[in-house]
């Protein structure tokens, strides 16, 4: 393959992940299409878990967002490049800011979304994924794993790992720590080793306790609900329905 990718992340990960450094690049989720182009043609890239980035100045500046921040996708490669065997040299020069307003934003809606295929979903949580900030946050505290997502117990397990990793990365970030690994997950989160592991399905009101942490430590930043889409954190803005930056 001539474009130059990437391993990142866990090194005794389950998965592939790749970041692939492609010239087309959008930085949107169109760009799924370019992960399908590359399977097609190079038989390697079918078991890869592939995001398509653009990287410019020695950062990354171009990211799927439904893959991760552009901050936390340079951050992640930055950080756990040297924990792989690779074919190309280190791209990436150093750390970028992180976006806590953002992530938190997108975290609150890929917690909302995980239930998307349960009966709960359409009575409580696609009517405040409609409505303001403060209706999606409160949305968490009902969210409820006692009913699996998926009838296969492997994808449920896999659904269970994303979820609890988001939760935990985030509750870590607002700490002021930058989780990329499953090893540094565990020693910030032991309570979720299993999940992460994906050892054992959550114990009864586990995932919802983790939750409600998330929800208590969100509600005392202080977000607050500028205009009709528009959240303020200090002097940091989001759209918290097209979950981008405001600068």
């Amino acid at each position: 393959m001539d474009l130059k990718y990437y391993y990142f992340g866990s090194a005794d990960s389950l998965d592939t992940d790749v970041l692939v450094h492609h010239p087309e690049a959008t930085g949107t989720d169109s760009d799924s299409s370019l992960v399908d182009e590359l399977r097609s043609k190079f038989p390697m890239c079918i078991k890869w878990d592939i995001n398509i980035v653009k990287i410019d100045g020695g950062y990354v500046t171009k990211s799927i967002p439904s893959k991760g921040n552009v901050d936390s996708v340079n951050n992640s490669l930055y950080q756990t490049y040297h924990l792989h065997v690779q074919d190309h040299e280190q791209p990436i020069i150093g750390n970028l800011p992180r976006q806590k307003l953002l992530a938190v934003v997108r975290c609150i809606r890929a917690i909302l979304l995980s239930v998307k295929k349960t009966s709960q979903y359409k009575l409580h949580i696609r009517p405040a994924l409609k409505a303001d900030f403060i209706d999606r946050l409160d949305a968490l505290l009902k969210v409820s794993y006692d009913q699996p997502p998926f009838s296969k117990e492997e994808d449920n397990l896999d659904e269970y790992k994303r979820v609890a990793f988001r939760i935990g990365q985030t509750l870590s970030l607002l700490d002021g720590i930058e989780i990329y690994t499953k090893e540094d997950f565990i020693r910030y989160h032991p309570d979720l080793a299993a999940i992460i592991n994906r050892a054992s399905m959550p114990i009864l009101g586990q995932m919802e306790a983790k939750i409600a942490e998330l929800y208590h430590v969100i509600q005392r930043m202080g977000i607050v609900q500028m205009d009709k889409d528009i959240v303020q954190w200090n002097q940091f803005k989001a759209n918290f329905k097209t979950e981008d930056d405001i600068l």
